[in-house]
């Protein structure tokens, strides 16, 4: 992801987020993940429930102490990628952050 400050320069950092069921359970967070969500199943499609844990999760980006966010902007998915990323501004109505 690109983070652009309002002073016009911008840094890069690599964002990776581990399976949402943990692969159903079988494997670990990946490092600098953290837990910000848990639920005891999911939604799926047809509306009814997927007893597998699922996750959300966060990590941190290293930014700039002394400089002010202007915007956070993510690499472009394919399609399949793109329906299971949630980031907090994607339904932002005011745009990037």
């Amino acid at each position: 992801m690109t983070v652009t400050y309002t002073d016009g320069t911008s840094s890069k950092a690599t964002v990776a987020f581990s399976d949402w069921t943990l692969n159903g359970g079988s494997s670990k967070p990946l490092a600098g993940d953290t837990t910000a969500v848990t639920a005891s199943y999911r939604s799926t499609g047809g509306g009814g429930k997927d007893g597998v844990k699922t996750y959300v999760f966060a990590t941190k980006v290293p930014l700039h102490a002394s400089k002010q966010v202007a915007s956070i902007t993510r690499p472009a998915l394919a399609v399949d990628q793109a329906q299971s990323v949630a980031t907090p501004w994607a339904n932002s109505p005011s745009g990037p952050l």
